[in-house]
């Protein structure tokens, strides 16, 4: 079993099988996978047709593996060989539901599992977004409507032509929410990795102008055929809805093919789940780890 390091060249074979899989784990997403991660410690294989990621840290070999498969057993007792080999632990992450049901029929009573709350998805369908029907909406459809008839605004796809105006906003963003910048450092840094890489990662994104300067701009990718991942979402919070809005035009002009858009975690931060909670998901995935109950 060979696990190597992941570089741009791999990307469509990782891009291949994580499709192929059929999932919504914003973790595979491609953006999260080269940028969110430590890519000199990230590496992955293909096992029989299965993508998995592996990262060995302090003693410990931390799996993932991409594809639901119907008898998963075989599969992680290759990988709980690998991890001794390497003198480490194993530990399954980022675990389907689904998943845990089979390797529970499969390895019963061998595995331990538990998952985090702060890192669980929020999944929603676009339509949703889009309507904001209903009175589970009334509140996010008033905040549309004011910036509606209150702002004279252009939404336009990201592209190489606006693309550093997105790089000046978000640093604009970042000073508007005060305190030290270097806050919010990693963030911006890795979201101009991601606009130095835009095409070559197959990035959605939208902007909204407003007296013609971009003052809000979203960015994402598909992960499958009917789940898009959206990884930034910026806006001026000085103007009122326009996080509203560039969530619905971002929604209704640029990922209306989907059924479902996933927007990420909340890391645990209040703030961020009470957002989140506020446009109503349709599901959660939840993200389960095992390791084995005897070591």
């Amino acid at each position: 079993m060979e696990f190597n390091k992941i570089n741009f060249s791999d990307m469509e074979t990782l891009r291949k099988h994580t499709r192929l899989a059929h999932t919504r784990n914003c973790e595979y997403a491609m953006v999260n996978i080269f940028f969110w991660n430590d890519t000199d410690k990230l590496m992955f294989a293909v096992i029989d047709d299965v993508l998995v990621y592996r990262l060995i840290d302090a003693g410990t070999a931390y799996y993932s593996i991409v594809e639901f498969i119907e008898e998963p057993a075989e599969l992680v007792m290759k990988l709980e060989q690998d991890a001794v080999d390497n003198g480490c632990r194993m530990v399954l992450t980022n675990m389907s539901e689904n998943m845990v049901l089979r390797l529970e029929r499969e390895m019963v009573g061998q595995l331990r599992y538990w998952y985090d709350r702060e890192y669980s998805d929020y999944i929603y369908e676009v339509d949703d977004l889009i309507r904001l029907s209903g009175s589970k909406y009334h509140g996010k459809k008033n905040h549309l409507n004011k910036f509606l008839n209150t702002y004279a605004f252009s939404y336009e796809e990201i592209t190489e032509d606006n693309i550093e105006e997105c790089r000046r906003m978000k640093e604009e963003w970042a000073v508007r929410k005060g305190g030290d910048i270097e806050e919010y450092r990693e963030e911006l840094d890795i979201i101009d990795n991601v606009l130095d890489n835009y095409d070559k990662f197959n990035l959605i994104g939208g902007l909204i102008r407003i007296d013609g300067k971009v003052s809000a701009f979203t960015i994402g990718e598909a992960i499958s055929e009917d789940t898009f991942v959206t990884h930034f979402e910026k806006a001026d919070e000085d103007i009122p809805g326009l996080y509203q809005a560039i969530n619905q035009q971002f929604a209704a002009n640029s990922i209306s093919g989907f059924k479902y858009v996933n927007r990420e975690d909340d890391i645990g931060l209040p703030g961020i789940r009470q957002a989140k909670l506020s446009y109503r998901p349709v599901m959660m995935f939840d993200k389960y780890n095992a390791e084995k109950t005897i070591q």
